[in-house]
């Protein structure tokens, strides 16, 4: 199983310096190329949102049934509730609850099926709110 990164072009570089010294780095992939994100979230084993994703993606994860990681964030949280594993912002606290993904299958299945269904439930809602915020900030879409 390869563990697959769909990243922004800013960070690539440092990600890259911080994978050499990985010990299972041949199991890595990096991508920086977002139109392939759908595709490869399906086989993911877990989705990674920092601050600035759209509503679309965290959408798109819930779907494709991929347990979603995201900033803790008062709207998100009130939002997805127990849908989404929350995280600061800092690599420790994500890569703890990667770990913990990864170690507890029975919370990963939870994650999943929570998230599923809440993207079932809100789909419209936030394809809605997406098109709202690229018809009021169209210069960061």
């Amino acid at each position: 199983m390869k563990f697959m990164l769909a990243v922004d072009d800013k960070i690539k570089p440092w990600l890259m310096s911080k994978l050499e010294t990985y010990k299972f780095r041949s199991d890595v992939v990096v991508t920086t190329d977002m139109n392939e994100l759908n595709d490869i979230m399906a086989s993911a084993y877990a989705t990674i949102c920092s601050k600035g994703t759209t509503p679309s993606i965290h959408l798109s994860a819930m779907q494709n049934e991929t347990p979603l990681i995201v900033h803790t964030d008062a709207y998100l949280r009130s939002s997805y509730g127990e849908a989404v594993v929350f995280a600061e912002t800092d690599e420790k606290d994500i890569s703890k609850n990667m770990i913990l993904l990864y170690k507890n299958e029975q919370m990963r299945s939870e994650q999943i099926e929570k998230g599923r269904l809440l993207a079932r439930e809100r789909s419209w809602q936030l394809i809605a709110e997406t098109i709202w915020e690229r018809v009021i900030f169209p210069e960061t879409a």
